[in-house]
């Protein structure tokens, strides 16, 4: 990723799975058994994804995975809340998006589930992350080597913070939250249940 960043081609590809699974999910008329294919399919994708994914997330230099340590040692020993805010380029996005346009990229729909859901995470410490250090793919991809691998090891520390919250809200638009859902349930093993999008959005397929 210090070479270069193509991730509209991966979330190309992302999107043709995800668009199938969903098509045999949904087939289903009857709510449990809907239930039970998307069970399946998660077995199957994580059966496929996470041997892979705890290699490279185990092959991390070790200074990645203490800077997040460090950072989570020094929050309140609680519950608390990891909140990925996208604004920016996805004002653009969203308008061929119907489910999303009328977007306000506040996560408040995801931090009310969350709440409703999880009562012990209301008033709990927040921290809040963004994309910035990478965001803009042909900025990133024209700045020195230097810049290009220091802001992939800062990305690569807020991933693993994002693994280590006990609650996650998040854009699920975005391909950040989407390695952080990886992370979370592959090398953390997080539950599902942790893990809300922020427009409120409940089928988890869609992170796919």
């Amino acid at each position: 990723m210090c070479l270069s960043s193509h991730h509209f081609e991966t979330a190309t590809r992302n999107e043709l799975y995800a668009r199938a699974l969903k098509a045999w999910v949904r087939q289903e008329s009857r709510q449990e058994e809907r239930v039970l294919r998307a069970a399946a399919a998660r077995r199957a994708l994580y059966g496929a994804v996470c041997p892979l994914l705890q290699r490279l997330w185990g092959a991390l230099h070790p200074d990645i995975t203490a800077q997040a340590d460090a950072f989570v040692g020094a929050l309140p020993q609680e519950p608390w809340v990891a909140l990925h805010v996208r604004g920016g380029d996805k004002v653009a996005e969203y308008a061929s998006v119907p489910a999303r346009r009328n977007s306000n990229h506040s996560l408040l729909e995801g931090m009310r589930a969350l709440a409703v859901r999880h009562p012990a995470a209301r008033g709990r410490a927040c921290v809040i992350m963004g994309d910035d250090p990478v965001l803009g793919q042909e900025r990133f991809n024209s700045a020195a080597f230097e810049h290009r691998c220091n802001s992939t090891r800062a990305l690569l520390t807020d991933f693993s913070i994002m693994a280590r919250a006990p609650y996650l809200v998040a854009n699920m638009a975005s391909n950040v939250a989407s390695v952080a859902f990886w992370v979370r349930g592959c090398v953390l093993h997080q539950d599902l249940d942790t893990l809300f999008d922020g427009h409120g959005l409940e089928d988890w397929i869609t992170w796919f």
